[in-house]
This record gives C-alpha cells, sequence and structure tokens, in this order.
C-alpha cells in the first residue's frame, strides 16, 4: 500500500471512528441516561402525587384552590423545622438523587435532530458542576445541584446545572423557555413552583464567569433582601446553567448559558 493510500485510509478510519464515538456518545449512552434518569424520577416522586398544573393560564400561580401556597415564610418554618434531615441531603460527591427537577412544557417533546423524546422529569443531586472534569451527577442525566448556592425555595440563588447535547440531553431546551414558564422541584418536604422570571432572564457568560451563580445573580457584591422583606419570592431564584456557543446553539461548551425563575408557589409534600 502506498505511503498516500494509507493515509487517506487512516483519515477515513479515524472519521468513521469519531462519527461512532458521538452516536455512541450522544445516542446510545444518553438514551440510555435518560431512561434510568426518568424512572428514579418517578421513584422519588410517584406519577400519581404530582399536583396538576394549569399551563393554561402560568402567569396566575397563586390561585388557592389548586394547592399552592405563596406563604414563604411558612415554607421556611417548615424546613426549619426539619433542619437535620433537610441538610442531610445536601452531601458533596455523594451523587445520590434526593429531588426531581420537572419542566412541563416540555412534556412530548422530540428532540429536533434525532427524534427521542426529551427528558421533561429528571432527579436532583449534589455533584461536582464546574470543577472542569466529568461529572457523574451530569453524566446519568441528573440536573446538578451547585452545593455552594442555596436549597431549594430558599432566599437567594438554588443553581442547577445539566448537559445540553450528550448523555441524556437533559437541558437541550433549557433556552428555549419563556416568561412565565413554569418549572417545578419536587424535594422530600415539598413542591416549589418557580416561573421565568422574563424574557431578560436569559443570558451566556465565559465559563470563568460565575456571578449568574451569586445570591443575587449578576454580582457577588449583593445580598439578596430578607425574607420577612420581601413577600412574593423575587428574592428566591432558581438558575438553570448549561453549555452554549457564541450563537446559542448545543454543540460545544465554549460558553456557559442561564436561565433564571423566581418562586410564585409551594405546597407541602
Amino acid at each position: 500500500m502506498s505511503r498516500r493510500r494509507a493515509v487517506v485510509v487512516g483519515a477515513v478510519a479515524a472519521g468513521l471512528a469519531a462519527v461512532g464515538w458521538a452516536l455512541w456518545d450522544l445516542q446510545i449512552q444518553g438514551l440510555v441516561a435518560a431512561d434510568k434518569a426518568a424512572q428514579i424520577a418517578d421513584q422519588i416522586d410517584p406519577p400519581g402525587e404530582r399536583p396538576a398544573i394549569d399551563l393554561a393560564d402560568p402567569a396566575d400561580p397563586t390561585d388557592p384552590s389548586d394547592g399552592w401556597s405563596t406563604d414563604f415564610l411558612a415554607y421556611d418554618a417548615l424546613v426549619a423545622a426539619h433542619a437535620d434531615e433537610y441538610q442531610a441531603l445536601y452531601r458533596p460527591g455523594s451523587w445520590k438523587a434526593w429531588g426531581v427537577l420537572e419542566i412541563p412544557v416540555w412534556e412530548g417533546l422530540d428532540d429536533p435532530i434525532f427524534g427521542t423524546k426529551i427528558l421533561n422529569r429528571m432527579p436532583i443531586a449534589e455533584g461536582s458542576a464546574g470543577a472542569g472534569s466529568r461529572d457523574p451527577v451530569l453524566d446519568q442525566a441528573f440536573a446538578s445541584h451547585y452545593t455552594k448556592t442555596q436549597g431549594p425555595g430558599e432566599v437567594g440563588n438554588f443553581a442547577l446545572a445539566g448537559h445540553r447535547r450528550s448523555r441524556g440531553n437533559s437541558f437541550l431546551l433549557v433556552p428555549e423557555l419563556k416568561a412565565g414558564d413554569v418549572i417545578l422541584i419536587t424535594t422530600p418536604l415539598a413542591r416549589l413552583r418557580y416561573q421565568v422570571s422574563d424574557d431578560t432572564s436569559h443570558h451566556y457568560t465565559e465559563p470563568s464567569d460565575t456571578s449568574p451563580l451569586a445570591p443575587s445573580p449578576g454580582d457577588w457584591g449583593v445580598s439578596p433582601p430578607p425574607a420577612d422583606e420581601v413577600v412574593d419570592g423575587s428574592n428566591r431564584v432558581l438558575t438553570l446553567q448549561t453549555c452554549t456557543n457564541r450563537n446559542g446553539g448545543p454543540w460545544n461548551n465554549t460558553l456557559r448559558w442561564f436561565t433564571h425563575a423566581t418562586l410564585t408557589g409551594w405546597m407541602p409534600r
């Protein structure tokens, strides 16, 4: 075999290997991870126990008839009464799922490229998101809680990260969330209802910019108003982070995409 032919054959083989790896990583491993994640989410939050969510009027989360409360001081009291149990959830490196993230508007949607079902419910666990290495939590198609951010429903910033284009594609559609879209968090103590704040709640940054994870997103030097001063939930933020490029696309991780939501209701389990 001539040297030129050997080079061509080698290049073709390398190309086929790259395509095979992409298919394995993006599809096969992703399908396996997503299926297992969905099963774990159903174990934590069985389908028959979930509240009905009225998506026809997502701007009205406080209708008492549907069971949602806006008494967030009562939620704080519930958490305080179970402080030991609550804090035991957040054990960095345990990788054990303790809650569920659900985005109702994703239910029934298909991946626009591969045609597979979008994962609209996924477990939450403590991971090493942002540590610069593969995160076992993210790689299971879970949402990974930044342990140094606040807990669910707390004053401040409860921040979660997820893969966009690999291992389940958990956060594939995060950049498409619209103002008013509902995001549900289920913990052992309560169900929390967040809503995307407005159309300015989406932005991307360089990986080195961690300010969107600050207690008051955007500025580490600013503290959020205390619970007894702001009672509408606007000081209780949920942040979803995933990867993007400068065109908003999902195919590399050069930048970080952030979407913010605020707490608009809760109910005990």
